[in-house]
């Protein structure tokens, strides 16, 4: 069976590493807006204006991924049985008629996460999405169905934990 807390090491490693980039961006927009060659020779000339505003934009990602791991860094993970319903820190695998499996997560935050752990890929949801608020208080052996692109997708909850 999946061990969850080496699951949430994984994800705290993958959002370090997104917020590594995103602070190594906000620096060098930072850098590229101060820089002399970025004044303004002409009320056209935008390029510092335009390496502010992504400063700003990356510096806000960065405590976004700041907020992300100190999040996971205070889950507190349990196990699941069949007679719980699903909340923040179940693992969930899900299948549907065509044989399509699919690995969850289910996050406190960092929805859409793709993360590799013990030869499982897996995503993380979170209840802003619609797979999540389908799946949230729900249980082992229950169906959801999601309505996606006009397209409605029926899936079976194979295992909580």
């Amino acid at each position: 069976m999946l061990n969850k807390h080496t699951l949430v090491a994984d994800i705290i490693r993958a959002l370090t590493e997104l917020h590594a980039i995103a602070k190594e961006g906000a620096d060098n927009a930072h850098a590229g807006a101060i820089d002399e060659q970025s004044v303004a020779e002409t009320q056209y000339d935008t390029l510092g204006l335009e390496s502010a505003y992504l400063a700003e934009g990356l510096g806000r990602r960065v405590l976004m991924y700041q907020q992300e791991i100190h999040a996971y860094q205070q889950l507190l993970l349990r196990d699941f049985t069949a007679d719980d319903a699903i909340k923040v820190g179940a693992y969930i695998v899900i299948s549907n008629d065509e044989g399509l499996k699919r690995s969850l997560f289910f996050g406190p935050c960092s929805g859409g996460l793709q993360v590799a752990v013990d030869q499982i890929q897996l995503s993380v949801i979170t209840r802003e999405s619609p797979l999540g608020s389908a799946l949230l208080d729900k249980y082992l052996d229950d169906e959801v169905t999601l309505k996606l692109m006009g397209k409605s997708q029926t899936w079976t909850i194979d295992t909580v934990c």
